[in-house]
């Protein structure tokens, strides 16, 4: 391979394989982190992450665990919401 017009030393967010995406599960989301590296690794990154897939969340692969994972440590936030939710967002004058 010749030399990247870029050089790159790290990933940041890699994307979430749709194999994963379609069928989670833990052993699922340990098979991409093992391709996420693998891939790294033959592209020469010098310092290859696991791409935040430790972030997934297999209960919600729509959204990839994402609302769920930074939510979790804020006090008095709700990731659920109902009819009623909705009801009294519409309510809302000034909206």
């Amino acid at each position: 391979m010749s030399a990247p017009a870029i050089k790159t030393t790290t990933v940041g967010s890699y994307p979430v394989p749709e194999w994963l995406a379609a069928l989670p599960s833990e052993q699922a989301r340990q098979d991409a982190t093992r391709v996420v590296f693998d891939i790294q690794r033959q592209f020469g990154i010098d310092l290859p992450t696991d791409g935040e897939l430790y972030r997934f969340d297999i209960n919600h692969p729509d959204t990839n665990g994402m609302i769920d994972y930074f939510i979790r440590p804020m006090a008095g936030i709700r990731a659920e919401l109902g009819r009623s939710d909705h009801e009294h967002f519409a309510r809302k004058q000034t909206m």
